[in-house]
């Protein structure tokens, strides 16, 4: 089989070569020292193997689920109990959230931080950076949230709803469905919810819950709510629209799993797999955005002038208008294959050309290949 190596004796200027044929020693080398020059704290630690270090990506490797905006920073969660906070979208730093449950949603009331994620995972916090751990009363995973004004609403696995007026003590709400619920949206008046088999459940303050409609067809993975109507997106790649959840017409089709759906008071903004996002100034004409990523795109958010979208292994990303976007991690999402070290520096290769360098195994540049295909050895 053949694969193509652009080779470097410095590890920064790169010519292509053609070889046959996949060398196991370089995969070898890749399970080897693939830890110490990426994630090792320095070379003799890692070689001992006690302490470790993430150096790529930053600021996380975690899948990043949701984000919310409290009018001075963005706090986004995901995998692992993982919270990073940033006051505008850009620099970011870790928080200790107390939980490794998966966090699936967030949300900012004016006063607080309320997360919720699986295993009935419920965390609240005055500011972003301390956290305390609240009882759910349930052990369903806890998918979305909202906050009415008066009450805070989370729904989740198997049609479980919780609702709180501070967010410290919840009650467990009767929905009179066992179906996923995955999205939900706050319309001034009224909760929606929308989950798997295209289920849309309505409330009027998130206590007492009605059916809606059902398309069996749809599997609703998104809801906002842009003043006129519903807007949803699913895991199919549809764009539906609704004024009132009794029944969706379907605006778009795109080719990717659709994740999430945001209004931003002016625009409305979906996002999914392989880094895709869209958007629409009324929910019907849809402009497909370009991210520069390839990540699959998990979350939405917006503040103070700000668009921001994460993702997978640890994917943020910024706009200032919804269409012009900035990758806010660092150095290098690309799936890495093999790693070599000169004497002086490190040179790794990895999918789609990607080559990265380093003196030291902590800092890390990405170096440019001139190619396209994947690179299996250095």
């Amino acid at each position: 089989m053949m694969k193509t190596t652009p080779r470097a004796d410095d590890g920064y200027s790169f010519s292509v070569i053609t070889k046959y044929g996949y060398s196991w020693a370089g995969w070898w080398s890749c399970l080897c020292l693939m830890a110490v020059l990426l994630t090792g704290q320095n070379r003799a630690s890692a070689q001992a193997g006690v302490a470790w270090t993430l150096r790529n990506p930053l600021p996380t490797n975690e899948n990043l689920h949701a984000a919310a905006w409290s009018g001075t920073r963005f706090v986004a969660v995901g995998n692992a109990g993982t919270i990073l906070v940033s006051p505008d979208g850009v620099s970011w730093s870790h928080r200790s959230s107390g939980v490794t449950a998966p966090l699936n949603g967030i949300v900012h009331t004016g006063g607080q931080f309320v997360a919720v994620g699986d295993a009935g995972t419920i965390l609240t916090s005055p500011d972003g950076n301390v956290w305390t751990k609240r009882v759910s009363g349930t052990t369903k995973a806890l998918r979305c949230l909202v906050w009415t004004g008066a009450l805070l609403v989370t729904l989740g696995d198997d049609g479980v709803a919780l609702t709180s007026p501070t967010g410290a003590v919840w009650t467990v709400r009767f929905t009179g469905t066992s179906l996923d619920l995955m999205a939900a949206a706050w319309t001034g008046s009224k909760v929606y919810a929308v989950g798997e088999l295209g289920i849309t459940l309505e409330s009027a303050g998130g206590t007492t819950w009605l059916q809606s409609s059902q398309t069996p067809a749809l599997s609703f993975t998104g809801l906002a709510w842009d003043g006129t109507q519903l807007l949803a997106c699913t895991n199919s790649g549809t764009v539906q629209t609704s004024p009132n959840g009794l029944a969706w017409t379907q605006r778009h089709t795109s080719a990717a799993a659709l994740s999430a759906m945001l209004w931003t008071g002016s625009r409305a903004v979906t996002c999914g797999s392989d880094g895709t996002l869209l958007t629409s100034p009324d929910g019907l004409a849809w402009t497909a955005q370009t991210t520069g990523v390839q990540q699959l795109l998990l979350g939405l958010a917006q503040g103070s002038g700000t668009t921001l979208a994460v993702g997978a292994t640890g994917a943020l990303l910024t706009s200032p208008d919804t269409t012009t976007w900035t990758d806010r991690s660092t150095v290098s999402h690309a799936h890495l294959r093999d790693v070599a070290w000169t004497g002086l520096k490190m040179a790794a290769v990895g999918l789609n050309g990607e080559i990265l360098s380093s003196t030291d195994g902590v800092a890390w540049a990405v170096e440019s290949s001139g190619v396209l295909e994947d690179l299996h050895g250095v």
